[in-house]
This record gives structure tokens, sequence and C-alpha cells, in this order.
């Protein structure tokens, strides 16, 4: 049986509900992460999908999200028939969620992103003094938001490149999306594989209209935390250096934009 049948999937468009149990006490259930909610997540998809050429789209489903109601955060693919599919837990949405929302925090408390991400284990944790209405401005939530949708956006735009460069194909046996706790495909790649993914993901991204600000506060916090918690492997490969891998999406970013790539 096959990712679609399997899953039990929820609709992105339905994961607010989802993610509204989790509530932060400054906010009304139906309040959290307005912008960050299920329709973003849709719509960045969408967006990523667009901005791929028409080869690498046949093999996908058209900007479909699938979401395990898992509350472990990983990311990983599927298939529907002969297209291929993104599979998200809702732990991870609601982790890039909190990640990009305590980066924004930064702005009013110096010190606050790296003291979340040293806190971090397997699944997302409150974010410290959440009940701060400092925390909830609505200028701050648009820094959230805009970190959200360039994370969310690299993960996806990654995760596509898998199934049109062959990477699922060939390892997607060993990956067990079907179960409750798939494996990171990035542990199978080798480094030519994931340099090509790279590439591809930074690309499709940028023709998305999204940055990278948000993708590189996101690969800081991976190499902050001591012990790599779990979900890390989904975004990165375990060997990956935050260091390098920043300067190597800031090249393909200059080469982008310089008509290059």
């Amino acid at each position: 049986m096959n990712i679609v049948a399997r899953c039990h999937v929820l609709s992105i468009v339905r994961l607010t509900a989802l993610l509204a149990c989790l509530a932060s006490p400054a906010l009304l259930a139906e309040d959290r992460y307005a912008k960050t909610g299920a329709e973003a997540v849709s719509r960045i998809a969408n967006d990523i999908y667009e901005a791929l050429d028409a080869k690498p789209r046949g093999v996908l489903t058209r900007h479909d999200v699938m979401v395990k109601p898992e509350g472990a955060a990983f990311l990983t693919q599927g298939a529907a028939g002969d297209k291929g599919v993104v599979v998200f837990s809702s732990g991870f949405v609601e982790l890039m969620n909190r990640l990009a929302h305590a980066k924004a925090i930064e702005k009013v408390s110096k010190g606050y992103f790296e003291k979340y991400v040293l806190s971090l284990g397997d699944a997302p944790q409150e974010l410290p003094g959440g009940s701060d209405s400092r925390y909830w401005d609505t200028k701050l939530l648009d820094e959230q938001a805009s970190s959200f949708s360039q994370m969310v956006g690299m993960m996806v735009a990654i995760e596509y490149s898998h199934h049109y460069l062959g990477h699922y194909s060939k390892y997607g046996d060993k990956v067990g999306a079907d179960s409750a706790h798939p494996a990171p495909i990035s542990q199978f790649l080798t480094a030519d594989e994931w340099a090509a993914s790279l590439r591809a993901g930074v690309r499709n991204c940028l023709a998305a209209g999204l940055g990278i600000e948000g993708v590189k506060a996101l690969v800081d916090a991976i190499d902050k935390v001591v012990k790599r918690p779990g979900w890390a492997g989904f975004c990165i490969p375990d060997s990956t250096k935050a260091k390098a891998l920043k300067k190597e999406m800031e090249k393909l970013e200059r080469k982008f934009f310089g008509g290059e790539e």
C-alpha cells in the first residue's frame, strides 16, 4: 500500500486544527502562528513547485504535502502512484514555527535563540517565557513568518530534488516513509548526491522568491546542539558543518543572481 493510503494523511490544508492544540498562553488557540499555518505551508509548497522547470515537475504530485499527525519531528519522501510527494510530521512543522519564532525574538531578547536551540531534543519545546507579550508583537511575528517560509521552502525544495534527481528511486526502500519512524535519506546519500540536492534546492527557493537567511538560522541551530537530535538528519547530513554549508549556500546565491545558475 502506498504512502497516501498508509499515512491516514491529514491534508496540509487541515493542519491548523492539529497545531492549534499546542497554543501558547499568549494567544487563543485559533490565532497561534496564523500566518504560518496550514494554508501557508500549502502555498510555500505550491510556489516551490511552480518555480521548477517542466521536467522535474513531471515526476512530482503538484505541490502535494502529506502530513502525519506525529509529535516527533521528521520530513521525508513518499509516492502517490508514480508521482513523488513530500511527507512532513506535524511535529516538524511545529518545530520550524518555534525555531523561526525564537530567531525573531532574538531582536528583543539578545541570546534568546541560542538558549532555545540548546534546549531542543527530538520533539519541539515550548518557548521560554512564551507568555511575554513582546514575543507576540505583530512586527515580530512578521519576522517569524518570513523565516518560517524560508526554512520550510528550502526543506520542500530539497525533498522534491530527491525525487527528480533519482535519489528516492535509489534509496526509497531504505527510507521507510510508510513507517512511523522513517530514516533520513541524507544518511544514504553520497557527497555528490547531497551537493546536487543542495544546489537544486537553493536555486529552486531563490527562483520562487525565497531567501536563505532563515535556512542559515536553521543550520546554525543544528550546529549549536551538542548532540544532534534525530530531526536534524532530515534537514542536513550528520557530517555537515554549519560554516561550510552557509558558505556554499551564499556562493550558490551569488551565482544565481549573477546569472550563472
